[in-house]
């Protein structure tokens, strides 16, 4: 049997993981993506995507403590939001 390990999984204070109304256009939901807000500004997320900048607060700690240790980060999204992937599921 197949593991996985999540890291660095950000969910709103309710418990939720993604915006309502999840589909194509809108593969986190409508306003899924303010709950990832915190993480775009630090410099974790700057440096994957290959800027100098970005800001190095507590949001920077906790988000380079969810990397730490596990090689090449990936961002996937939602498996059912990609059209090419549908036929496998």
């Amino acid at each position: 049997m197949s593991r996985l390990r999540v890291h660095t999984f950000s969910i709103s204070i309710d418990g939720y993981g993604a915006g309502p109304s999840q589909d194509l256009q809108n593969p986190l939901g409508v306003g899924g993506p303010t709950l990832f807000d915190w993480f775009f500004h630090t410099r974790t997320w700057q440096r994957m995507h290959g800027n100098e900048d970005g800001e190095t607060s507590v949001d920077d700690d906790i988000a380079a403590q969810g990397f730490a240790g596990i090689g090449r980060p990936r961002l996937l999204r939602r498996r059912a939001s990609r059209p090419q992937l549908k036929r496998n599921l």
